[in-house]
């Protein structure tokens, strides 16, 4: 076996997957928007909530509004998995997993305010980005992944200006916070036996974490168009925000010694800094609003990520002599369509249902257990209720049909020579319950 230094930086898992929507994004800004699988979003200004999707909305706005949201993720997760050791020994353990991906609140905030006939500005508080899997230390992909969680904040400052009755157009600034904590398993029963140490692969573990975290800026412009009374057409575009996550790696060392002995003579897994340049990806959305009659409203979206951002991850040990991390991603850049139909009951019932195809950025062979990631089908229902004339309540619930996730990663790869062969299937069940009132002066 050829000698391998690893080093802890858990690059495949550092932007592991949400459950909720394909790759690592979140999308649960605007619970009315859920309501229809996000279909017309970035073309329909009623609620400020859908602000952030299109900065132009704002001026859809009368005198003050803002909105409050909330969405429940509710996920049921488990897999069937076998593993190796690059030595071609058996990793022992829990191979079927469950429970992994972790159940959460996704919280929102919306606030807009028209300063003259053609003005408007606005503000946002949301989680674009994130997720949070766990398996148990003993599981037999622990060389990979054992916790992964990244948060994510992002503040959009904006701006909107009516050009024509029919025309208007908006931008912003976004300022982004990204915190990661990551841990996995380290088998030092494998680099001992690369060094000729007589050690066991798959043998004598240890555990490795890291904790690490960036502030960054970003933009974001859209425009809408209203060529007639009925027919609302939106776009809108959001920057992809370069990120130089930075923090601390830290070792337990296994009880045989092997860790201990490479930190005296080598100098390696000593505890240190650690940094990599991660980028949070470009989002691009097209919307159409068309109001049928006065009580029914169909609409339609289409919003491309891009993914390709992550072909591969490079991190720096702040400890001289343990190499660089190099983890191929080879993710794709990705489309969810959506199509949704709006019925008003009457003065005070909304009743909404929608769609979408959601297609994954990731590929069998790259994909790891901290992205239990695939293509998924939305079914989405809503429901809004105009208490009065300045606040009103929105509910909606999605389900999510996803197929199985297949994973194929082999020690031969680039960086796999600790980490050995693993192979499996997942599955993922996801439902979404949110909750929103918006409130007007």
């Amino acid at each position: 076996m050829n000698r391998v230094v690893p080093v802890l930086f858990f690059t495949p898992i550092l932007f592991a997957t949400s459950a909720y929507a394909t790759g690592f994004d979140l999308r649960e800004f605007s619970p009315s928007s859920l309501g229809v699988s996000y279909a017309g979003a970035a073309a329909n200004g009623k609620s400020a909530s859908t602000t952030f999707f299109n900065p132009a909305l704002l001026t859809e706005g009368k005198g003050f509004d803002f909105s409050l949201g909330a969405t429940a993720i509710l996920t049921d997760s488990d897999g069937n998995y076998g593993a190796t050791t690059s030595a071609g020994t058996a990793v022992a353990g829990n191979g079927t997993p469950n429970g992994l991906v972790t159940q959460t609140v996704v919280p929102s905030i919306a606030l807009r305010q028209q300063l003259t006939d053609r003005l408007a500005v606005g503000m946002t508080a949301t989680i674009p980005w994130g997720m949070l899997t766990k398996y148990d230390n003993d599981w037999v992909g622990r060389y990979y992944a054992v916790k992964s969680e990244i948060q994510t904040r992002n503040v959009t400052f904006a701006a909107a200006y009516k050009l024509l009755p029919e025309l208007s157009i908006g931008g912003g600034l976004q300022v982004q916070y990204v915190k990661a904590y990551l841990s996995k398993a380290i088998d030092f029963g494998t680099v001992g036996y690369s060094y000729g140490m007589g050690t066991v692969p798959g043998k004598d573990d240890g555990f490795g974490t890291m904790t690490a975290n960036d502030w960054g800026v970003g933009y974001t412009f859209g425009l809408t168009w209203k060529p007639t009374n009925r027919l609302t057409l939106g776009a809108s575009y959001r920057s992809r925000i370069a990120h130089t996550v930075a923090g601390n790696e830290r070792y337990t060392y296994d009880e045989a010694g092997v860790a201990k002995y490479l930190n005296a003579n080598a100098g390696l897994f000593e505890n240190s800094t650690v940094k990599a340049a991660i980028d949070t990806p470009s989002v691009a959305m097209f919307s159409l609003k068309y109001a049928v009659d006065d009580r029914w409203t169909v609409m339609t979206s289409a919003d491309w990520t891009g993914w390709y951002s992550f072909q591969s991850i490079l991190a720096v040990s702040g400890n001289e002599v343990q190499p660089s991390d190099y983890n191929a991603m080879n993710w794709k850049a990705s489309w969810m369509g959506s199509v949704g139909v709006e019925y008003k009951l009457d003065d005070a019932w909304t009743l909404r249902t929608g769609t979408a195809y959601d297609a994954t950025p990731t590929h069998t062979q790259n994909r790891t257990p901290g992205i239990p990631d695939n293509s998924r089908i939305w079914l989405t229902f809503g429901a809004s209720y105009q208490y009065s004339d300045a606040v009103a309540f929105s509910l909606a619930y999605c389900h999510m049909f996803g197929g199985h996730t297949d994973i194929d990663l082999k020690a031969s790869d680039t960086g796999n020579a600790t980490r050995g062969n693993l192979t499996g299937t997942g599955t993922l069940a996801v439902n979404l319950v949110g909750l929103q009132m918006d409130y007007r002066l």
